[in-house]
């Protein structure tokens, strides 16, 4: 998979630029932090570089969600492969694993079947059955190698599982001394909510296109370095991370959208912070995204905070 642009620097309890610490509901809390449980596919996961007829990638997550790379156009495979200029289109969905087959839904619906078996040290072959429209059972035998862990923790095995949004809060300043506005707590994750929010309470004007119905259904993140927001209108954008710890219960993404795309989103510039939060908020990780946006002559400092739970 080919790695690319996103990520968020962010601190929670210092901002640059004037910008405040967050407050009311959104304090920092010095309680220790839930422990969770190890995730129910840990065993299952596996990340894989793939050189099939038209599979590129597959990455099978701690929480159970699965990412298919695939090309887009199938017509036009060999063509676009030997210029290098392949469009992949990716699949985001959930799966159980049964022996070496792991069987995969999308929406709910069988989608199909990888069966994976290691052929070498490093080399694997995959089966990948999937039935068309039409009912017709298309067969693809591919070649793939394994990608490793980016690190060992025991906070990136809190954080390497699917997460759901459960609240999200904006902070607006106005640099570099205006007053901090404070949105309400957003159920889930909005990210047009957001916007115009912004717009409202002040002469910030958001110019990007990314907003509208864009609600976020899950995150997940896995290991092997995959970071991937699936939305609610079936689009998603999925990348690669790499990741800085700064403690028992927190550290820092550094990530790129694949084959180059970017969002389109002035809240993210491609590093984040995580947070697993303990006392009232036990049980939580908090995503923080941060950005300057440039509006007509002005410049706003926002910071957006997604308080995460585990998906059911």
């Amino acid at each position: 998979m080919k790695r690319n642009h996103l990520l968020i620097a962010l601190t929670a309890a210092m901002l640059p630029m004037g910008f405040a610490a967050c407050s009311s509901d959104d304090d920092n809390d010095d309680t220790a932090p839930a422990t969770y449980a190890t995730p129910a596919h840990q065993a299952d996961a596996a990340s894989f570089t793939v050189s099939g007829n038209t599979t590129r990638s597959v990455v099978f997550g701690e929480g159970g969600s699965v990412v298919i790379g695939r090309v887009a156009d199938t017509a036009a495979v060999k063509a676009t492969r030997a210029a290098g200029t392949e469009a992949i289109k990716y699949l985001v969905g959930t799966y159980t694993k049964s022996n070496a087959t792991y069987i995969i839904y999308v929406n709910s619906i069988l989608w199909g079947t990888i069966k994976v078996e290691q052929t070498a040290a490093d080399a694997y072959a995959l089966t990948i059955t999937t039935t068309d429209a039409t009912g017709s059972e298309q067969v693809e035998q591919a070649e793939a190698t394994k990608e490793d862990n980016v690190g060992s923790s025991s906070v990136l095995d809190d954080l390497c599982r699917t997460w759901q949004p459960k609240h999200t809060r904006v902070y607006l300043q106005k640099q570099p001394y205006g007053t901090m506005l404070t949105s309400p707590a957003f159920n889930g994750c909005s990210f047009e909510e957001v916007k115009q929010w912004a717009e409202d309470e002040s002469d910030c004007r958001i110019n990007d296109e990314f907003g509208n119905d864009y609600i976020v259904k899950d995150v997940f993140l896995t290991r092997t370095g995959t970071f991937c927001i699936d939305f609610q209108n079936g689009k998603n954008y999925v990348g690669q991370y790499t990741w800085d710890e700064v403690s028992t219960k927190e550290g820092r993404l550094t990530y790129e959208w694949a084959d180059g795309e970017t969002m389109g989103c002035s809240y993210e510039n491609g590093t984040a912070s995580i947070e697993f939060k303990g006392g009232a908020y036990s049980g939580e990780c908090w995503l923080t995204l941060e950005a300057d946006i440039k509006s007509g002559s002005d410049t706003y400092h926002v910071q957006l905070v997604i308080r995460l739970k585990e998906a059911a």
